[in-house]
């Protein structure tokens, strides 16, 4: 977490407290509020702070401004001005799919400022989406996307403020979805402005209907692409590489219920996801461009750090972001190939936020990548 002082109010007080601070602990130094989540946010207006003639510092992470003195170091030993990473490690965040209920329940009451915000945004109760689901919507895409999103933001932010040593991996990445929030850790947007997209995401996906998605099981994904060409499954799309036996099918209801069948005869499961359209394949392109026309009413910073993006197991960078962000709604997850390009990397360590999915199929492909 990047910590930005300024001067409250010009005061020469002020402005030493600023000084000294940035001399012990240069800007990249990684901090927390001690007073944090109960010290008010003011991100937009921090009046309740400039007012005081107080040194103030901006914490990106926290989005909000806090009295210098509520900060608190979470080494004392000063810093480089290059933030301190983990080149060997490698934070990963679930998508959709992963979503029950009574998720977040340790986290909303952690980061009620977050919790209100998000509730604000959305219109409705994240926390009681999530902890309740009264009306059954947390498996309807709409409401599905931004509870994960959420749920894994403020999951992270929990480990950071305790320290964990994930907030100084190198490398974020996210199965479709928890790909926002490898960006939202890396710095490309703040919680905010991710759940705004997320959430346009989900109502823009939501909208498309007679579709779904199901994983292949045991099968090598060139075996299952012979497979649905000899058999004539041609409205059928690979949508994720997740693992080298595990690939995941897209298309339309009746088709996929018949490949289902018909690969159960050819004695290889296939498990329906839960999920409402055929999302990563071709009947995805015209939501693919109104989310792109979405996505450039925003702004993105350079990330902080390596951020893979699913549509090429490729780093991002901020001339990228919006074209990688709208192509992936209607492009495979090439998961597989993402842990590769870490394994290459020579990342030897992969943390998990809020699930266990993906490191089930991360050790798959290490142990693969190893043989």
């Amino acid at each position: 977490m990047n910590a930005i002082a300024h001067d409250a109010s010009g005061a020469g007080l002020a402005l030493d407290q600023v000084v000294r601070w940035n001399a012990r602990y240069p800007v990249g130094t990684l901090v927390v509020a001690a007073g944090y989540p109960d010290t008010p946010r003011a991100t937009s207006r921090p009046a309740s702070l400039l007012d005081r003639r107080r040194a103030v510092a901006y914490l990106e992470g926290l989005n909000g401004y806090f009295d210098l003195a509520d900060l608190r170091p979470l080494s004392d030993a000063p810093r480089s001005n290059a933030a301190i990473t983990r080149r060997d490690l490698a934070v990963m965040f679930a998508g959709q799919g992963s979503q029950s209920r009574g998720m977040g329940r340790e986290l909303f009451a952690a980061f009620p400022q977050q919790t209100r915000l998000a509730s604000d945004v959305l219109g409705y109760s994240i926390e009681r989406l999530c902890l309740e689901d009264p009306d059954r919507r947390l498996n309807n895409t709409a409401y599905t996307q931004p509870a994960i999103y959420v749920v894994n933001a403020l999951g992270f932010m929990r480990k950071r403020l305790d320290g964990d040593p994930i907030a100084a991996a190198e490398f974020f990445l996210g199965h479709s979805l928890g790909e926002y929030n490898a960006l939202e850790a890396a710095g490309v947007f703040d919680f905010e402005t991710g759940l705004r997209l997320v959430a346009k995401r989900g109502e823009l996906m939501g909208r498309v209907r007679d579709g779904g998605m199901a994983a292949v099981l045991r099968t090598e994904a060139g075996r299952l692409r012979a497979f649905l060409k000899r058999e004539g499954f041609d409205s059928i799309d690979l949508a994720n590489f997740n693992t080298p036996t595990q690939t995941v099918i897209s298309g339309p209801s009746e088709a996929l219920e018949r490949v289902i069948q018909a690969l159960a005869r050819d004695g290889v499961n296939a498990v329906p996801l839960k999920v409402s359209a055929a999302f990563h394949s071709r009947y995805m392109h015209a939501v693919e461009a109104e989310f792109a026309s979405f996505l450039h009413d925003f702004r993105y910073a350079e990330p902080k750090r390596t951020v893979i993006a699913n549509t090429d197991a490729l780093p991002y960078d901020a001339s990228n972001i919006v074209a990688k962000l709208s192509a992936q709604i209607s492009t495979p997850v090439r998961w597989h190939d993402s842990i590769r390009y870490l394994l290459d990397q020579q990342v030897s360590e992969f943390a998990e936020v809020n699930s266990t999915i993906l490191g089930k199929m991360m050790t798959e492909i290490k142990n693969a990548n190893a043989a």
